[in-house]
């Protein structure tokens, strides 16, 4: 994958507003194309201060492709005022040597398997990229089904066990980990979770006195008194008196008992029949028939009768104390329905025990039994105990709140992640076989990288023995000589003698400085071909053959049509060693508002109008504001100048007068506008009357509006011409040295 610049986008500078433009999916070579003042030195500029981050430009940015970023040399105005307009001498470009063929034979080896290692470790890290995509993937999916299968499912039973991670998936998934590897708690069913978790999640539980028991002691004077022989006996008079037979025989002694009780001590008459009839002999019979044991297992009985009455009041008082205790606790449901038919129950049958007594005591001669209300308090009594084991429970909980609390929230997380374990198993075995893979990945990257730290070591040491300064000094002057620059020339020199050259001078040809004495188009060139040589090395040793960016900032401006088309061909070569990557430049852009220099650096061939390593743009002002239109492969600047071209290559049923017209269009506009030779001097090459006649006819036919087309944008269709025509339009530009120019326009190949 090769490194080089994805996108640019610049904003909040001027002319760009907030919203700002974007040059983006950048080719190989980029050309953008737009009229002076539009902003494409702001682009520039941008791009030639990338590395310092000047405040001017702190909202804009790059995208990189790969690992980037390069270093960018930028050609504009700032660089000429940078390099050129300096006392203390211009950096020197130091280059590889031309001489030692079997060095660098050598180098280019060692570059190209540096390139082979680059290529492979930028695979490397692409193979890492997917799979790390493949690993988010993976733990996105699983952050999904845990947050729902976990979480949701549980949050509104154990929502205190997710407390700080319901709002937030990561914080839960790390969690989960967490757990899921120091794992804590005892798996415990869901039944008792929720139990636990009432008390407490839902509150938090304070102490509740225990409800009221029947003491053992209490049930065993209730058995006692109810389990009382006296209740089964038979109790009745005196056999030892005459009155007892009678009695006996009316089965009447409570009665006749009842009935002493209103016998007046001085009295003689009868409580019944009113008459006198009671005389002391029959006094003595009644108190001998009703004797001291018969009047003390009556009062016997009224005494376990209150006692009776005396602790089952109190026992029921106190159970239905009970209710009012359960109503102020929140720990669980007492069956009140159970427990309150059961105080009825105890209370119904206490009723019927006290009037079977009373019934007794007023009929002591009948047997009673009372056994169901020992049951009944047994009963109730474990449903009460049963509840206090709760109370308990909660009691215990209230001492160690904290513990137990912490408990069951690892009790349920321990719960929840075995319930979930194969989905959790099955996302770590894929994260450990992800992990695996990019482990592997990596330590693959590491080893490329250390090979291309070796190898960049090994180019830098052997071109160190290479790399001069002389070299890019003598294609400097060889390209002025043969352009006519011949007052000039650059040279190396060193600050300190006797240490190697590392800067340059321009001097005259008597040795004399010359650099603020240049004219605006010998200084514009002579910065252009030093730049072109940073192209291919570095004003230092260690970074010949690093690789860089090249950004061309209108580089023709102040110069004759001559040198414009050396420098078209210059940037031409460029961009074709990069495309074919037989250069250290990874990368051009090419910033421009001269139409024709556009169609000479981006032109491919005649039969080709798109490449794939290619992409336009134009930048266009509107109020002020600056935006960048893209056209992608398609070469947006088809002038009609161009077209003119077309109807000539196309050579279809032209007449010989629109033939002439399409021929004076065309040296029209390419010569006189674009500034060259007078007509008489060309005249003069032509040796035939013929030819000059012709000649002549091109050079002087000027059609109103011809100078209209510099910048008009259509498409036309044309056709054919007559030999002599033909011959002498190809001679005008030959004998002007613009041959290359007719070749490139008529889409000759070589």
């Amino acid at each position: 994958m090769q490194e080089m610049i994805n996108s640019v986008h610049v904003k909040s500078c001027p002319p760009y507003d907030d919203s700002g433009a974007k040059i983006k999916n950048c080719k190989k070579v980029n050309f953008i194309y737009g009229a002076n003042g539009s902003g494409k030195t702001t682009i520039s500029e941008y791009l030639r201060t990338y590395s310092t981050n000047p405040d001017r430009f702190r909202f804009c940015e790059i995208d990189w492709k790969s690992n980037g970023p390069l270093p960018i040399y930028v050609y504009n105005r700032q660089f000429r005022k940078l390099n050129f307009i300096r006392e203390e001498g211009i950096p020197g470009v130091f280059t590889l040597g031309e001489d030692a063929i079997e060095d660098k034979l050598e180098i280019e080896q060692l570059k190209e398997e540096l390139a082979r290692k680059e290529e492979k470790h930028n695979k490397t890290k692409e193979s890492i990229q997917n799979k790390r995509a493949e690993k988010e993937a993976i733990e996105k999916e699983f952050k999904e089904h845990a947050w729902q299968q976990i979480l949701k499912r549980h949050e509104s039973d154990f929502s205190n066990a997710f407390e700080g991670f319901r709002s937030n998936k990561n914080r839960f998934i790390d969690e989960l980990e967490r757990r899921t590897k120091n794992p804590k708690g005892e798996l415990v069913g869901r039944t008792k979770l929720l139990e636990r978790s009432s008390a407490l999640f839902k509150r938090k539980p304070i102490k509740v006195d225990k409800l009221y028991e029947i003491s053992e002691k209490s049930l065993e004077n209730v058995e006692r008194i109810i389990g009382d022989s006296i209740w089964r006996q038979v109790i009745v008079g005196s056999d030892d008196v005459d009155i007892a037979k009678l009695i006996k025989k009316l089965d009447n002694s409570s009665w006749v008992h009842k009935g002493m009780e209103y016998l007046e001590e001085d009295s003689s008459v009868c409580p019944f029949c009113q008459k006198k009839t009671i005389d002391q002999l029959f006094r003595d019979e009644l108190n001998k028939f009703f004797n001291q044991e018969y009047v003390e297992k009556l009062d016997y009985m009224k005494s376990k009768k209150a006692e009776l009455v005396n602790l089952v009041d109190i026992i029921i008082n106190k159970l239905r104390t009970n209710l009012e205790k359960t109503d102020a606790c929140d720990i669980a449901e007492l069956n009140k329905e159970t427990y309150n038919a059961l105080i009825g129950k105890i209370e119904a049958q206490f009723e019927s025990i006290n009037n079977k007594i009373k019934d007794k005591i007023m009929v002591p001669e009948n047997k009673i039994s009372f056994p169901e209300l020992l049951e009944t308090l047994n009963e109730i009594n474990e449903l009460t105990s049963t509840f206090n084991v709760r109370i308990e429970q909660n009691n215990n909980l209230v001492k160690e709140f904290n513990k137990e609390y912490t408990k069951l929230v690892d009790d349920v997380w321990c719960y929840c992640i075995k319930e979930t374990e194969s989905l959790i198993k099955e996302y770590e075995k894929a994260i450990d076989s992800t992990n695996k893979a990019l482990d592997g990945m990596e330590k693959s990257k590491k080893k490329a990288s250390d090979e291309i730290e070796k190898l960049k070591r090994d180019i830098v040491q052997k071109s160190n023995n290479l790399t001069s300064v002389q070299p890019a000094v003598n294609q400097i002057n060889n390209t002025l000589v043969a352009y006519g620059f011949t007052n000039f020339r650059i040279e190396p020199y060193s600050e300190v003698p006797g240490e190697q050259q590392n800067k340059y001078r321009i001097v005259r040809e008597d040795g004399t400085e010359a650099t603020h004495t240049l004219s605006e188009g010998e200084a514009t060139f002579i910065t252009f071909l030093y730049f072109m040589q940073l192209t291919k090395g570095a004003t230092d040793k260690e970074s010949v053959n690093e690789k860089k960016i090249i950004v061309l900032d209108d580089p023709i401006s102040s110069l004759d049509s001559n040198v414009l088309y050396l420098v078209s061909a210059m940037v031409k070569k460029l961009a074709k060693e990069i495309k074919s990557g037989d250069s250290d430049v990874e990368q051009l852009f090419i910033f421009t508002h001269n139409v024709y220099f556009h169609k000479e650096a981006s032109f491919i061939n005649v039969r080709t109008t798109e490449d794939k390593d290619v992409n336009f743009w134009i930048v266009r002002k509107n109020n002020g504001v600056s935006k960048i239109q893209s056209y992608d492969k398609v070469n947006p600047i088809s002038s009609t100048y161009e077209l003119l071209w077309k109807e000539l290559r196309e050579d279809k049923d032209i007449s010989v007068v629109s033939m002439q017209n399409i021929m004076r269009r065309i040296i029209e506009n390419y010569f006189k506008i674009m500034g060259q030779k007078p007509d008489d001097y060309i005249l003069s090459k032509f040796e035939t009357q013929e030819e000059k006649i012709v000649c002549e006819s091109l050079l002087y036919w000027i059609n109103d509006g011809s100078h209209t087309i510099y910048d008009d944008l259509h498409i036309d269709q044309y056709t054919d011409i007559s030999d002599i025509f033909k011959n002498v339009f190809k001679q005008i530009f030959e004998k002007t040295n613009h041959l290359e120019h007719y070749k490139m326009m008529m889409g000759y190949q070589e």
